[in-house]
């Protein structure tokens, strides 16, 4: 596994099970050759700012057309966005967020009408 992060301390630290680590942008295509992604069966991009996880979706899509990419998104339409950019797998976190909510709300009815 190797891990791209722009903080350079990150990737300085010692890190528990030996993974590789790349100082870099990931939307960066030298940065992902760097890192292996000719060679990678998937890729995770968790990274906060969700315009550079769509940009970043195009450029590994172009030069890894068969790898995996799992990209996280803060909202659906940008979520589309990275859907369209290459991306097969899109984590949402209104989604995520509504569905916890959601499963707290129906936990806390049952628990209620159950002791009723």
């Amino acid at each position: 596994m190797t891990v791209i992060d722009v903080n350079q301390r990150t990737t300085q630290k010692v890190h528990p099970y030996n993974r590789k680590f790349v100082l870099g942008d990931v939307r960066d295509p030298l940065i992902l050759m760097e890192a292996g992604i000719r060679d990678a069966t998937a890729l995770i991009l968790g990274i906060p700012d969700e315009d550079q996880a769509v940009i970043a979706c195009r450029v590994a899509r172009e030069l890894s057309p068969d790898i995996y990419i799992a990209a996280r998104t803060n909202f659906v339409s940008k979520g589309l966005l990275a859907t369209q950019a290459g991306a097969d797998h899109v984590v949402v976190e209104e989604v995520i967020t509504a569905q916890a909510m959601k499963a707290a709300v129906v936990e806390h009815l049952i628990e209620k009408n159950a002791s009723s």
